[in-house]
């Protein structure tokens, strides 16, 4: 009798747990959903590198930015335990991008050894702006809305 108490209690811990991760996650995929704009809009897509702004403007029925600028051949990436980050804005590859982020703040950090430790004044990477404001999520959970200015900017150095 009492073996099967136990039982019964991890049963109920792990739905409990199943039950909350679960609630998580649908909770998340509403907040990052609620800003979709459902239907065709025009976005503009400012790529600038030092002093050269080019902008390019097109239409979509894609609702988050990631889909919108593969569908337009915009963008390369690389995946990572976070999802997908941009290595190469309309054909322009940052310098580094054959090396993951995680792998380069790991050697940063001291904690791979490699023996091409990472150049910090000469690092480039991607800098992205939705609407004049920095991005906070990654590129494919960034809703778009008609209208919306989206900016990469190639910065060197931290």
């Amino acid at each position: 009798m009492f073996g099967n108490k136990k039982l019964m209690g991890k049963l109920i811990s792990s739905f409990v747990v199943i039950a909350v991760a679960v609630g998580i996650l649908v909770g998340y995929r509403m907040f990052v959903n609620r800003n979709v704009q459902e239907g065709e809009k025009e976005i503009t897509v400012e790529v600038k590198i030092d002093d050269e702004v080019n902008s390019i403007t097109f239409n979509t029925d894609e609702e988050f930015l990631g889909q919108a600028l593969d569908e337009e051949n915009l963008i390369q990436t690389k995946d990572s335990t976070y999802g997908r980050y941009v290595v190469g804005v309309n054909g322009k590859l940052a310098s580094n991008s054959d090396e993951s982020w995680f792998t380069i703040i790991l050697k940063k950090l001291g904690l791979k050894k490699d023996e091409t430790m990472v150049d910090e004044d000469n690092f480039e990477w991607w800098y992205i702006e939705v609407n004049g404001e920095a991005a906070t999520d990654g590129i494919d959970d960034i809703a778009i809305k008609d209208g919306d200015t989206i900016k990469f900017e190639l910065k060197v150095g931290y």
